[in-house]
Order: structure tokens, then sequence, then C-alpha cells
């Protein structure tokens, strides 16, 4: 496992040819995150990208005219248990980019606010061999404020630690899809799944799954602490900035 800390300066790559090449932001949601939706598509739509949503609500298109509205391209899919939707989702967010041809796919969930130059930024550091997400808060299983990403010590996975939190680029075990770029190299060679228990709990849930997978054949995971969003876990409470 790796802990080492990158500085950005050392391992951008020149923009020019990836600035050229097609990015698709993939959006799963469902519509219980209504409560930020008009602050959510005021920061999706200032990326000028186009932008793909995976509706995995219960009532049948119950998103698709606001999705519609806003220029988005739209489908709404339907599956039982909630970590079959999100898994589904993500995996038609995919099978979308390759059947359009896309290069990248930005993956943003539907209560994560990101800065305007999140694409630029995040192109700026990733290799054909990574993938790369900016840095955002979620909740443990305490409850309490911790960033989206894991280091896995002897098997067992453990937080990222706010001693690391330094505007750096830092290689991870594990992050979030909350706000992650990934390019094609990557998303035409995995999907996503999840690990469940003898009595069909999720243990692993699919973004840990992802990374376990695409670890395996040495490929890096990126988290740059200097790119920051805003998780909006409810209507009345937000994770902003660092504070952790």
């Amino acid at each position: 496992m790796k802990i080492e800390v990158n500085s950005i300066s050392e391992i951008r790559p020149k923009l020019t040819k990836r600035l050229s090449m097609k990015t698709l932001i993939g959006i799963p949601t469902y519509d219980k995150k209504d409560y930020c939706w008009v602050e959510f598509v005021s920061s999706i739509k200032k990326l000028n990208t186009p932008v793909y949503m995976v509706d995995t609500s219960e009532e049948i298109d119950s998103l698709r005219y606001n999705a519609e509205e806003e220029g988005f391209y739209y489908k709404h899919i339907q599956e039982e248990k909630r970590m079959n939707r999100v898994i589904k989702a993500r995996n038609e967010i995919i099978d979308y980019a390759i059947k359009n041809n896309y290069d990248y796919i930005l993956f943003v969930d539907s209560d994560v606010i990101v800065p305007k130059d999140t694409i630029e930024r995040l192109m700026d550091l990733i290799k054909e061999n990574s993938i790369v997400s900016g840095f955002y808060i979620v909740t443990n299983k305490l409850g309490l404020p911790t960033p989206a990403a894991k280091f896995i010590i002897q098997n067992e996975v453990c937080e990222f630690e706010s001693r690391f939190i330094n505007n750096n680029v830092h290689d991870v075990d594990a992050i979030g899809m909350g706000c992650c770029l990934m390019p094609k190299e990557i998303f035409t060679k995995y999907k996503f799944r999840c690990e469940r228990g003898e009595y069909g709990d999720v243990t692993k849930a699919e973004d840990i799954c992802f990374c376990d997978d695409i670890s395996k054949d040495n490929i890096k995971i990126l988290f740059d602490t200097s790119l920051v969003c805003a998780h909006k876990i409810s209507d009345d409470s937000t994770w902003e900035g660092k504070d952790v």
C-alpha cells in the first residue's frame, strides 16, 4: 500500500490532446435527492459537458421532465434492491459511454456539488492507467465525517486521516464515486458489482469493489485533496470543505 504524497505540479501532463477528447458526465440519481436539485444542476451546467442521468426512483420517469428540461440525456431503470439499483445505474452509464464513443466518464453523485473547473483539473492529473477523485466528505459507520477515500492495511479498510489533507494528490486504495474521472481504457474493461454476506446483506459496496478489481491490475487510484466538493447529505445538512 502506498501513502506517498505527490505534488500536483510534478504529475500534471500537458492538456492539449485531453481537452479535445469526449467526456460524459454520468449521474445516478433518484427522487429522494430533489432537496438539492437546483444547486446541483447549477454546478453541473457550469461544466459545459454532456450529461447522462440514470434515474432509479420507484416512480417511473419521476425526474424525466426536470432532466430533459435541463438538456440532460435521461433513462429510468427499476430494480428491487437499493444496491442493485446503484450498480445497474453506474453500469448503464458505462454502456452508454461505450456505445457513444466517449473517452472519459466523470461520475458525479446527485448530492455532490462540484467546482466549475472540475473536469480540467482532474484531466490534468489522470493517466491512462489511473482514475482520480475530487475531495468530498462522507459519513462513516459512526455517523462522523470522513474523506471519501480509504487505505487497505492488512485487509482492513482504514479511513483517510485528516493529516493527509494538504492540497496534494495521494495514491489511495479506494475512493467513492461521487466525483470520479476515469478513461475508457478502464471503463471498457470493468463493471460495478458488490459483495454480499450469507444473508444477502451488503458487505462491500460497489465503489470499493470497483477499486478492488482495478487495483488487481495495478491501476492507480488518485485522490486530489485540492479539488474540494460539497456533499449535500440532506435538506439541512452539508459536509463542506475539509472540516473533519
